[in-house]
């Protein structure tokens, strides 16, 4: 996503869009985030011309396996 171009052939602002979705919350998880970015980067670009990956992790918070 961080080289998605809109119409203008401005990359996207990721960092700046996910910090203004999730502002005031608490750390989204991984569904969140991917769910955020498969409505969000259409927006953005309006049209795909490449593929689309997204890796959306979260640090296991539980006792070791």
């Amino acid at each position: 996503m961080v080289e998605a171009r809109d119409a203008t052939g401005a990359f996207c602002p990721l960092l700046d869009r996910l910090r203004h979705r999730f502002a005031g919350r608490p750390a989204p998880g991984p569904a969140e985030v991917v769910d955020f970015l498969n409505t969000d980067l259409p927006r953005h670009t309006r049209q795909f011309h490449d593929d689309v990956a997204v890796l959306a992790v979260a640090p296991h918070t539980g006792p070791p396996p």
